[in-house]
Order: structure tokens, then sequence, then C-alpha cells
């Protein structure tokens, strides 16, 4: 059997913006996250865990409320900034997508000259 061969693949230009702002967006969230979850003193575990909460519960009930109260602020700030780095990306994938057009548009005119022969 004959494994099927990929022999034009094409991503457009804001597919991969997309999906780099994904990225990027999600390595510094979970950084911010992260640092929120840190900062809260271990007292507040101990107590949790003093009154029999368990791990998880201690987690979703007490440290991470906290912690997403304290990190909202930064948070913030990096949805503001990846609104401005939007605007960084706009020209490069509309040049892209001009030439991928373009060139699709020759394409398909230089193969209905050779099927209308």
């Amino acid at each position: 059997m004959a494994w099927p061969t990929l022999t034009h693949v094409t991503v457009s230009g804001v597919v991969t913006l997309i999906c780099a702002l994904i990225v990027y967006q999600a390595a510094y969230l979970s950084e911010v996250i992260r640092s929120g979850i840190e900062a809260i003193p271990r007292g507040q575990f101990e107590a949790a865990r003093a009154l029999g909460l368990g791990y998880m519960t201690t987690l979703r009930q007490v440290i991470v409320p906290q912690a997403l109260y304290n990190v909202l602020p930064s948070m913030l700030s990096e949805f503001i900034s990846t609104i401005k780095e939007t605007s960084l990306g706009t020209p490069t994938f509309t040049a892209i997508e001009r030439r991928m057009s373009a060139k699709r548009l020759e394409q398909s005119h230089l193969h209905r000259a050779v099927t209308d022969r």
C-alpha cells in the first residue's frame, strides 16, 4: 500500500499569524499565572490543608482565585499588548496573501491555457 504524498500544502498568512499569536500569548499568560500562584503565601495553602481540603480542592477554591485576582492587571496588560502587536503582522500577511493570490491566478490561467488546447 502506497502512502499518499502531499504535493502542495498552502497555509495562509492569517492562519500563520493567528497560530504564532496563540503560542506567544499562551507562553506569557502561563508565566503570569504561575507567578501569581507562587506569590500566594504558603500559609494559605497550609490553612486550607489544615481544614481538611485536598490538594486539588485547595488549589481550585483557595489558591487560584487569589492568584487570578492578583494577576488580573498583568493579564489585562498582556491582552492590550496583543491587540497592539496584531497590527505589526497585518502588512506581512497582506503582502503574502497578495503574492499567493497572484500566483494562484497565474497558475489557473496557465492551467486553462494548457487544457483548452
